[in-house]
């Protein structure tokens, strides 16, 4: 997918990856949590936010209103998948430069599962550089 805005100063790129297939509009329902929760955080006074986020998917599942079947459960993994795999490049015009960003939505996430119950015992997702320093900063937010 390519986009170049009206005046050809901005475009960005967005590759899919051959596996998972490209992020869909759905998929961007778990970044609005991410990005909701991160500045829930950062409004209650903590300093030391991190770009990985320790979450139960349940917890996630729900606040996103996905329910919490199984198949909800394969849902999120596809989303995350999708997340992690995206490739999208950036490039704006800079006052001396160009800037190019390449980045994914999501740079990995980890799923612990209990092996006798194969019941989740919790989720990490660590997003990208390009997202958190995105929502960390309070103008876009």
């Amino acid at each position: 997918m390519e986009y170049v805005s009206p005046d050809k100063q901005v475009t960005v790129h967005v590759s899919a990856n051959p596996e998972y297939g490209m992020a869909t509009i759905w998929d961007a329902d778990i970044m609005i949590y991410l990005a909701s929760h991160l500045n829930e955080l950062r409004e209650r006074g903590e300093n030391d936010l991190s770009p990985t986020i320790r979450l139960q998917p349940g917890d996630l599942l729900k606040r996103i209103c996905w329910g919490v079947s199984g198949r909800a459960y394969e849902r999120l993994i596809g989303a995350l998948d999708r997340l992690t795999g995206n490739h999208d490049q950036d490039q704006y015009p800079g006052k001396f430069e160009n800037r190019e960003t390449t980045f994914s939505w999501i740079d990995s996430y980890t799923h612990l599962v209990d092996e006798r119950t194969q019941r989740s015992l919790g989720m990490e997702i660590t997003l990208s550089k390009w997202f958190f320093d995105g929502v960390m900063d309070k103008r876009n937010v």
